[in-house]
């Protein structure tokens, strides 16, 4: 699950596709891309009627992706991020706004469908340099695998630094000031470092925090995955590639202006 993104070649509105298995008058245009029109085989549906339209619609996608020099008639298209990148991406760009992102602030979608018109692509284009100038250098907070110095998650404030819910109004997460675990709202474990330890009895994951001091917290339901693991808070100076979402946005939105054509969310 996640938001991905394309942008439309010119192709099809400049008459430079080649012509479609199917009547003109069988599509419509959404998009910016050709689509077959559920009535065009007429209003009565059938199983006849469905197996036709289907075997229309897989000729016209097979025409798609070759009937100009674009693939699938798109000039560029990406994979934005995962809905969690794209809060944590969120997340960057509440943290350093001062009013000069306001553009980043509304740019992506809550739900794959939208669009953003090329009038605004230079303004994406330069905050989002904006937003990688002023972060870069500037204090990040990850949690790290102790064994492998991996970094699993980014710290996300939208959030709360809440990670996982479970049952019993328990949820755990992490922010600068470690790993915590809240229930109904009430912190009642924090630790910088934590071994976490999962048993699966009586059909459900049980899960132990033990911290550096010692200090232990069980409960039903999910921790930072069903992993035995041990993981620390870690602060470090940002680099840009911390920021989820900004080479895909960049690819696209640079493409919306080479075209003249808006980037559509999917």
């Amino acid at each position: 699950m996640g938001l991905d993104a394309y942008v439309p070649c010119r192709c099809l509105a400049e008459g430079l596709v080649e012509d479609p298995p199917v009547p003109w008058s069988m599509l419509g245009t959404a998009g910016g891309l050709p689509y077959l029109k559920r009535d065009c085989l007429g209003e009565e549906r059938d199983e006849d009627t469905d197996r036709k339209w289907w075997a229309l619609y897989e000729k016209l996608c097979d025409w798609r992706e070759a009937s100009c020099q674009h693939w699938g008639m798109e000039i560029c298209s990406a994979r934005v991020g995962s809905w969690p990148e794209v809060s944590v991406f969120r997340s960057y760009v509440s943290r350093f706004d001062d009013g000069q992102l306001s553009t980043l602030r509304n740019l992506l979608p809550h739900r794959n469908s939208g669009s953003v018109s090329p009038e605004q692509a230079s303004a994406v284009l330069s905050e989002l340099d904006l937003l990688c100038e002023r972060a870069v250098g500037c204090p990040g907070w990850f949690l790290v695998d102790a064994d492998t110095g991996e970094e699993e998650y980014d710290y996300n404030p939208r959030w709360g630094g809440n990670w996982a819910f479970s049952h019993g109004g328990i949820s755990c997460g992490f922010d600068p000031a470690g790993i915590f675990v809240r229930k109904d709202d009430v912190e009642v474990f924090r630790s910088m470092a934590v071994q976490q330890r999962v048993k699966y009895e009586d059909d459900r994951d049980v899960v132990t925090f033990i911290g550096d001091d010692g200090s232990q917290f069980t409960f039903d339901g999910m921790g930072f995955g069903r992993d035995d693991l041990d993981l620390k808070v870690v602060a470090r100076p940002l680099v840009q590639d911390d920021i989820p979402c900004v080479k895909p946005l960049r690819e696209l939105f640079q493409a919306s202006i080479e075209t003249d054509t808006p980037v559509y969310w999917c």
